[in-house]
């Protein structure tokens, strides 16, 4: 995730503005793995918000991820693609709170797949 995004950024000639909002679930225990010597909190997701406008208009992508120890660097990142929405309900964060809501409802709705390359 953490390399595609990268990617997107790179080719900031489409895009003027990009935010990017990224963690891992600690808000509860039933969200950790394990805590490390009670002090380095182990999340069992990660998650990634973005945004981007440019002069079409708002676009939005989110990823949630489960946290195992196993190499996923060849999955197809489509299948960790949920929307905005979705990763909203599972974290109980709103994201992109400051855009007018007729905008945020919008794009906080869709994945917006095809508008990203992969």
């Amino acid at each position: 995730m953490e390399n595609r995004m990268r990617k997107w950024v790179d080719r900031g000639a489409t895009t003027d503005t990009m935010y990017v909002c990224k963690g891992g679930t600690i808000d509860s225990e039933e969200n950790i793995i394990e805590r490390i010597k009670g002090k380095l909190i182990v999340p069992k997701y990660f998650y990634m918000a973005i945004l981007y406008k440019n002069d079409e208009g708002y676009k939005a992508i989110a990823f949630w991820a489960l946290n195992e120890n196993v190499d996923r660097s060849g999955d197809d990142l489509k299948k960790y693609v949920v929307s905005i929405d979705r990763l909203e309900e599972l974290t109980g964060i709103d994201f992109f709170c400051n855009l007018p809501d007729d905008i945020e409802n919008k794009v906080e709705a869709q994945t917006y797949t095809v508008s990203w390359t992969w």
